[in-house]
């Protein structure tokens, strides 16, 4: 297999970030090999999410919301 160059220091912390996002879409629970508990958590979760949307942040926000506890 042959896997295409980029120049991963060129990508911005969020280019990186949706290739990363990308490729995990990309597979498979067998692929990664989730667990029983594991899938069973994700469906909550999705279904937490689906449920109340009004609550969900993005990541670069959580991350900003953890670094200022931290102060």
């Amino acid at each position: 297999m042959t896997i295409p160059k980029i120049d991963i220091e060129r990508l911005s912390t969020a280019e990186r970030l949706a290739l990363i996002e990308r490729i995990w879409d990309s597979l498979s629970h067998e692929e990664v090999g989730l667990t029983d508990t594991q899938l069973d958590e994700l469906a909550r979760r999705v279904d937490d999410i689906e449920r109340r949307p009004e609550d969900v942040v993005s990541w670069l926000e959580a991350q900003r919301r953890i670094r200022e506890r931290k102060r």
